[in-house]
C-alpha cells in the first residue's frame, strides 16, 4: 500500500493512523502531492495527530501548488468558506476551475454552482450547465438535482 492510494487511504488511516501519518509525511516531504493532501486531511480532522488547521492549510497549499486536483479543490473550498484564508469567491472559482479541468467531480459541481450564482465569476447558465453535466455524468446526484432545477426554471420562464 502506498501513500495516496485512493482506494485504501481512508481504511488505512482508520486502521493505523500513526503509521499512515508517518508514511504520508515521508512521501509528502518528498513532494508527493496526494500524500500532501492526505496529510492536510489528517491535520484538519485530527486523525492520528493533534488537530492543526495551520498545518492542514500549509499541506493543502503545497498539494494545490503541485497541481493535485484534490488539493486544488480543497483550496477552492477553503476560499469559498473562508477557513484559514480570507473568504474570496474569485480565488475559490480559480481553484475549482483548476481541479474541475482535471476531472475532480466535487470541483466540477462547485464551479457549476459558482457560474449559476455568479459567485467569483460572471453569471453564465450555459457554463454552469456544462460543469454540472460533467459532475452529474460522474454520478454526483446534487449536480443532477441542480440541472433539473435549472431546467424547471427555464421552462417556467418560457411559459410567462
Amino acid at each position: 500500500m502506498q501513500p495516496g492510494d485512493h482506494v485504501s487511504k481512508r481504511l488505512w488511516v482508520d486502521k493505523n493512523p500513526a503509521e499512515a501519518f508517518r508514511l504520508f509525511q515521508a512521501a509528502a516531504n518528498k513532494g508527493n502531492s496526494q500524500a500532501q493532501y492526505q496529510l492536510a486531511q489528517m491535520y484538519a480532522k485530527g486523525w492520528g495527530v493533534p488537530q492543526s488547521y495551520t498545518s492542514a492549510l500549509m499541506w493543502t497549499q503545497k498539494s494545490a501548488a503541485a497541481g493535485d486536483p484534490d488539493g486544488e479543490n480543497r483550496m477552492g473550498w477553503l476560499y469559498d468558506e473562508g477557513y484559514g484564508v480570507q473568504k474570496d469567491a474569485k480565488q475559490a472559482a480559480y481553484y475549482y476551475r483548476l481541479a474541475a479541468a482535471k476531472g475532480n467531480v466535487d470541483a466540477q459541481f462547485s464551479l457549476g454552482l459558482a457560474y449559476e450564482k455568479g459567485s467569483g465569476v460572471h453569471k453564465d447558465d450555459a457554463e454552469a450547465a456544462k460543469w454540472l453535466k460533467l459532475a452529474a455524468k460522474q454520478g454526483n446526484s446534487k449536480a443532477q438535482a441542480e440541472l433539473d432545477a435549472m431546467t424547471q426554471k427555464e421552462q417556467l420562464a418560457t411559459k410567462k
